[in-house]
């Protein structure tokens, strides 16, 4: 796990599988959490290994996010990924 500062004291605990250079960003709905992805980077893992990054987060105020000060909307969410 990664701890990610955003602006207005927000942050976001982000984790990163495999050190590839391509990335897959997966994100949850509004109110769900990361955790939702395991079992597909779980699958990923196993039939790419490293050659492919996932990355996972909880957005604002999301489980282990802390939401900070700015307006929560689907432009802040955006911009924070």
């Amino acid at each position: 796990m990664h701890l990610i500062a955003l602006r207005d004291g927000a942050n976001r605990q982000d984790d990163v599988a495999g050190s590839g250079g391509t990335a897959l960003v997966l994100i949850s709905g509004l109110g769900g959490t990361s955790r939702f992805w395991e079992p597909l980077v779980n699958a990923l893992r196993a039939a790419a290994g490293p050659a492919l990054r996932t990355i996972i987060y909880d957005q604002r105020g999301i489980a282990s996010s802390v939401r900070g000060s700015v307006s929560v909307s689907i432009r802040s969410l955006a911009e924070d990924t």
